[in-house]
């Protein structure tokens, strides 16, 4: 399966995931317009990240970006419950 690209922002709405983003899909939504914007704002004023900020204040830098590599995995049921114990 080809690796997929996720890009999380922050808005004062709160955090944003745009993806799955096909590698081409990403480039043209970074490519600055005339004026200097892009898909996610104004890339001189855009901070990409290594990690996700910590949003103990429920949000991070609204300049912040990070941009995930990888792809959706769906967990499969290894076991099914058969009976509770209640006390």
């Amino acid at each position: 399966m080809k690796s997929q690209y996720f890009v999380i922002t922050n808005s004062e709405d709160g955090i944003s995931i745009s993806g799955p983003l096909e590698k081409e899909e990403l480039r043209i939504r970074l490519v600055p317009d005339e004026d200097g914007n892009c898909w996610y704002g104004r890339v001189d004023a855009l901070t990409f990240h290594k990690s996700i900020p910590s949003i103990d204040k429920g949000c991070f830098d609204s300049d912040a970006i990070v941009i995930i590599k990888g792809q959706v995995i769906v967990p499969q049921v290894a076991e099914v419950i058969k009976s509770f114990s209640i006390e």
